[in-house]
């Protein structure tokens, strides 16, 4: 039962950030609202499917990107995995899609991985999962998951700098 108090604190003391989180993917602070109150309902039907962590705001955080992301799809809600955002002012649903397109631009760095390395990829650089409980998760080293994860930035930071918008504009996109 500790684990579903957990997140019931996180959830109350972090409210308006799931919302913030929520409000990047759809296009009205009411949608978001109803996104962050299905993820948390989804934990209190179910107690037992939630996970034992030491902080429990980047798992909420990614249960909500999920539950926003299956909105915005039109899919029926499913249970929270890690889901990946890079966009963080999405205005309008219209915008909303530029999010998947960031999601699969991602994706395409870190599709070397294996499925779980590509999973604690997306939640350390995007929900801010710490890497030491990643490691710990797919007990690996953390400085091994560390060297990794850099390589994975450092790829996507060259991909950024070599691309023709940033030519175009002299170094001054995103």
């Amino acid at each position: 039962m500790k684990n579903i108090e957990a997140i019931l604190t996180a959830y109350m003391e972090n409210t308006e950030v799931l919302i913030a989180t929520a409000r990047t993917i759809v296009s009205s602070v009411s949608e978001a609202e109803d996104i962050v109150q299905n993820t948390l309902l989804k934990f209190i039907r179910d107690p037992e499917k939630c996970p034992r962590l030491k902080d429990p705001l980047p798992y909420l955080r990614t249960c909500v990107r999920n539950e926003a992301l299956n909105y915005l799809r039109g899919l029926p809600p499913e249970q929270p995995a890690p889901a990946c955002v890079l966009e963080e002012n999405v205005e309008t649903r219209e915008e909303g899609y530029s999010v998947i397109e960031d999601l699969m631009w991602a994706n395409s760095h870190a599709e070397h991985l294996s499925p779980e390395l590509r999973d604690a990829f997306i939640r350390y650089a995007i929900d801010g999962w710490p890497i030491a409980e990643l490691a710990e998760e797919l007990g690996m080293k953390r400085s091994t998951l560390t060297k990794r994860f850099r390589a994975i930035m450092d790829e996507m930071k060259k991909d950024v700098l070599n691309s023709p918008t940033n030519k175009q504009t002299g170094g001054q996109n995103k």
